[in-house]
Formats: C-alpha cells, sequence, structure tokens
C-alpha cells in the first residue's frame, strides 16, 4: 500500500478486518485522487545575479494515465522564458512486465552567450532544435531503470549579437544511446541517499562535425546526515565526445551549483568535469517551524569545460547562502566568489516537476 499511495491515481489506502460467509479475512481499500487524473504540475523559474540581471519563466507538465491502452502513461511538457521547450512523451508498459516502450518528440530553443577570458559575452546564439526519440527500457527497480533508444533532431544556430568565432551551423543530429538512471534521494535537497545516472551515445549525424564519434556523460550525487543538523551533499559530473572535430560543443558549466560564480553556460567544451561539496544546516531549528525548512549552505566547487588543446586546469570558487525546498521549487539566494576574483549574488528558483514515472506498477515497483 505504501507503494501506491500518492503515486499516479491513488492518494491513500486503508485496510479493515471483515467476516463473510464464516470466514476472517481483511479489505484493503485504495482511495483514488479526486482532481485528476489528468493531472498537471506547475512551476516557475526565477533566477538572477548582479551581471546578469533578472531572468523568468514558467514550465508545466500535464500527465494522462492509461490513455490508449492500461498501463500506459502520456507526458506533455512546457517552458517559457529563461529556455522556450515543448515536449511530449508516450510510456507503455509491455504485457505487463517490467519492459516498457516509449516514443517522444520536442522543441526547444535557448540563448548560448560565448566569453572570452571573462564576464562579458563576446557574441551570443540561438540555438534551436526540433526532433524526437525511441526509447526500449526496462524498470530495473522501484527507483531505476535502462533505455536503449535512438534520437534524431534538426539543429539549426544563428547569429544573435556580436561577432563569432563560429559560424552559424545547421544539420541533422542522430545518435543511439544507453542510459540508466537511479535516483535515491529522500528530497529535492536531498539529506540522505545516492543518485547516478549514465548516458552513452554513438552520435552519427552532428553538424560540423567530420565523422561519427562517441559522447559520454555521466552524474553521481551522495548526500549524508553528519550529525542532527549537519548534513553533507557532494555532486560530481563529467562528459566527453572523444573527439576534437566537432563545429558546436555540447557541454557547458557556469550558474548556481554548476560553478556559481561564473555567468550561466560561461565555460563551453568538448570536455567537462564538476565537483561541488556543500555542508548544510537548518537556520532555525523546531523553535520556528515555519522557517525551521530553511538551510544555511556552504559550499566549494570545482571544474571546467574545455575542447581537446585548451588547458584542463580546474576553475573553483566558493558559494555560501540560504536554500529551501517549497512545494512549488527550491528557492536558492547566495553569494559566490571565483579564484580570480569573480563575484556574484545571486537568487535562483527552479520548479519542481517530476522526473520519474508516476505509476507504480512502471518505475516503482
Amino acid at each position: 500500500m505504501t507503494r501506491i499511495t500518492g503515486i499516479g491515481p491513488y492518494k491513500s489506502a486503508d485496510y479493515g478486518f471483515v467476516d463473510r460467509n464464516g470466514q476472517r479475512g481483511i479489505a484493503v481499500r485504495a482511495h483514488e485522487k479526486s482532481y485528476g487524473p489528468p493531472f498537471l504540475n506547475t512551476g516557475i523559474f526565477v533566477s538572477g545575479s548582479n551581471s546578469e540581471g533578472l531572468k523568468l519563466g514558467i514550465a508545466g507538465r500535464l500527465t494522462f494515465l492509461d490513455t490508449l491502452t492500461p498501463d500506459s502513461e502520456l507526458r506533455s511538457d512546457f517552458s517559457l522564458g529563461i529556455e522556450n521547450r515543448a515536449a511530449g512523451e508516450y510510456y507503455q508498459r509491455l504485457k505487463g512486465s517490467r519492459f516498457f516502450a516509449s516514443p517522444a518528440a520536442f522543441i526547444s530553443q535557448r540563448s548560448q552567450d560565448f566569453f572570452d577570458h571573462g564576464d562579458s559575452a563576446q557574441h551570443a546564439y540561438k540555438v534551436r532544435e526540433t526532433g524526437a526519440s525511441f526509447d526500449l527500457g526496462y524498470a530495473t527497480g522501484r527507483f531505476s531503470e535502462l533505455r536503449i533508444g535512438y534520437r534524431v533532431s534538426k539543429l539549426h544556430t544563428y547569429v544573435t549579437s556580436g561577432t563569432p568565432s563560429l559560424p552559424p551551423l545547421s544539420g541533422m543530429v542522430g545518435a543511439t544511446r544507453m542510459q540508466f538512471t537511479h535516483d535515491g534521494m529522500n528530497h529535492i535537497v536531498p539529506t540522505r541517499g545516492v543518485y547516478f545516472s549514465f548516458e552513452g551515445q554513438w552520435v552519427n549525424r552532428w553538424p560540423g562535425a567530420r565523422k561519427a564519434f562517441p559522447m559520454m556523460e555521466s552524474r553521481i550525487a551522495y548526500a549524508r546526515q553528519l550529525t542532527k543538523s549537519y548534513s553533507v551533499l557532494e555532486t560530481m559530473s563529467g562528459g566527453t565526445t572523444v573527439n576534437t572535430g566537432l563545429g558546436f560543443p555540447p557541454f557547458t558549466l557556469g550558474g548556481p551549483t554548476r560553478l556559481a560564480s561564473l555567468a550561466r553556460y560561461q565555460l563551453i567544451g568538448n570536455h567537462y568535469y564538476y565537483n561541488g561539496l556543500y555542508l548544510m544546516r537548518p537556520m532555525f531549528g523546531q523553535r520556528m517551524p515555519f522557517l525551521s525548512s530553511f538551510k544555511a549552505m556552504i559550499g566549494y566547487e570545482l571544474g571546467n569545460a574545455f575542447t581537446s588543446g585548451d588547458p584542463p586546469r580546474p576553475f573553483q570558487d566558493g558559494v555560501a547562502g540560504v536554500i529551501r525546498e517549497t512545494p512549488i521549487g527550491v528557492v536558492f539566494f547566495g553569494a559566490s566568489v571565483g579564484e580570480r576574483g569573480e563575484k556574484k549574488l545571486f537568487s535562483h528558483h527552479w520548479a519542481i516537476l517530476p522526473l520519474t514515472c508516476a505509476r507504480a506498477p512502471h518505475v516503482r515497483d
């Protein structure tokens, strides 16, 4: 009952003793949610710093259950503002097993600034991508899954300001991919648990690339409660294309929780690595319950995004602030200082949209 409560169409479940035909048994009752399906998750994105100004956005997800057949789910996502994106994914469990099929389609557009060894952007692009994918997968556990599939899209970049070092690019993107994800964190701002993901791709088409190449990216996070008041969170990630002939690099760093003293996407390259270590403590304890969910946080970050031939030496910074998990998202106010004197005051709010499948029989078995 704990597996289905709060997941999919059920808000609660209970049981009681019953007598029937002279025998005693247990009656289990599952109570469906009155407000769906379909379910609508919404959120807002607010991000600002003393160098980038204020950026706003909204996002939402509409989820339908058993749309065409039983044991299926249809998701429709949208976001406007910081990134403009619309996407849909259909998830179908295969013959009552843990295997599933998942076709998806999307369209997105975002701004990409390029920096030249400083805090001021030298030129800017718009990056537009439209595509689709098809995955076959297996739910390996209640909080993990394995996917294998193919993704194809049309990528188009065009200059919006400055004189670029890279010419605008247009072309098809095609990649065979394998992805494994495990999410064992207890909260969005976790105090215990492990998160791990790995994605490997064989990219046979990429604008500006002279030949096919592999691309890999992995992320791991570990949270632990040190004492009753203190918890620690460490996040590590890295990626590589194992190729020097790409026209438009795929990896970026910069912004809150991704080298906070730098501007968003300030570092870009064909390879990257990142490590962040954060110590958190509730600010007010049980004496002020409303404010007890605010946590003071201090952290140390290092990482770099670079192309082959550039120095891979890590950039380092320190960050301190206040973070809180709310019903509509995570709020983070803070400041950061980089090793070369970079300074940022920032506020950041991002929406909470569930990333794992909402149905107990599919991903959370």
